[in-house]
Formats: structure tokens, C-alpha cells, sequence
């Protein structure tokens, strides 16, 4: 193996771990970033069965494709860009979803529980989530895409 061949490879390889944990990541913070300031009900249960394991799969589909695309020399900007939108509105939807506790509903935007805040983190939370797994479709969908484009001329000189 050439050491241009190498570090394609090993380049590849850390973009693909690095998509996977950054995905477990969001897909953990979306089910538990209200318990780690003390916020915990129904919700986190909700979110652990539903929204989390399917933007996880995702994820880690388009990590695993993301790789073997960058491995051979296909383009990957449009799967990136999709992955860091996908990454912003799941933090920011695992900011704003509400938590029922016993004092009422809470987020992290609005920890006391009363007013506009509150009003707005649960106005924002839903846009969001269908922000965070569109975009982790399309992610997914365009890694896959990504194997099926013409290789860039750097990938044919490698092959060469």
C-alpha cells in the first residue's frame, strides 16, 4: 500500500468514527440532556424509544457509507454539510423539548417552568426534531448516493 493510498484510507477511516460518535453523541443528548440538569419524566422515555434510535441508525449508516465514498475518492461535501445541520437541530432540539416534573413542564431554555420561554422552547422543539431526522435522511441518502458518483481525478491517479 502506497502512503498516498494510506492516508486516504486512514483519512477515511477517521471521518467515518468521528461521524459515528458525533452521531451516538446527539443521539444520547437528545434522550438525556434534561437529566443531566436534574429534569427527568416521561419525556426522556419517549424520546429513548422513538426520535434517538432512529437518528442514531442513521447516522451510523451514513458514517459507514461516508467512509467507504471517502475511501475511494467520491465526493462527500453534500453528506457533510447535511451531518452538521443534522448535529446543530438535534442539540438544539435536546435544548428545547420540554420535561414534565412534578412542578409542571421544563426545559433547559425555560428551567422554571412559566412564561414565553416555556412557550417558545416547546414552539421550537418540534421544527427542530423534523430538522434533525430530515436531515439525517438526507445524510444517509446522499452517503449512499456519494458510492454511486464518479470518482474525483485524485481517486484515478491513486488507482492508476
Amino acid at each position: 500500500m502506497t502512503a498516498d493510498l494510506q492516508t486516504i484510507t486512514t483519512r477515511a477511516t477517521t471521518v467515518g468514527v468521528l461521524t459515528i460518535v458525533v452521531g451516538v453523541l446527539v443521539a444520547l443528548w437528545v434522550v438525556g440532556s434534561r437529566a443531566l440538569f436534574g429534569m427527568t419524566g416521561p419525556v426522556a422515555v419517549i424520546m429513548a424509544c422513538t426520535l434517538a434510535p432512529v437518528g442514531l441508525v442513521l447516522q451510523v449508516l451514513s458514517g459507514v457509507w461516508l467512509r467507504r465514498a471517502l475511501a475511494l475518492g467520491h465526493r462527500i461535501v453534500p453528506v457533510i454539510v447535511a451531518l452538521s445541520f443534522s448535529a446543530t437541530a438535534g442539540i438544539l432540539f435536546g435544548l428545547t423539548v420540554p420535561e414534565i416534573t412534578g412542578t409542571g413542564p421544563r426545559s433547559l431554555f425555560a428551567p422554571a417552568g412559566d412564561g414565553f420561554a416555556l412557550e417558545m422552547s416547546t414552539a421550537l422543539c418540534n421544527p427542530l426534531a423534523v430538522v434533525y431526522l430530515g436531515t439525517s435522511i438526507a445524510a444517509a441518502i446522499f452517503a449512499r448516493l456519494a458510492l454511486r458518483t464518479p470518482r474525483t481525478e485524485e481517486a484515478h491517479d491513486f488507482a492508476s
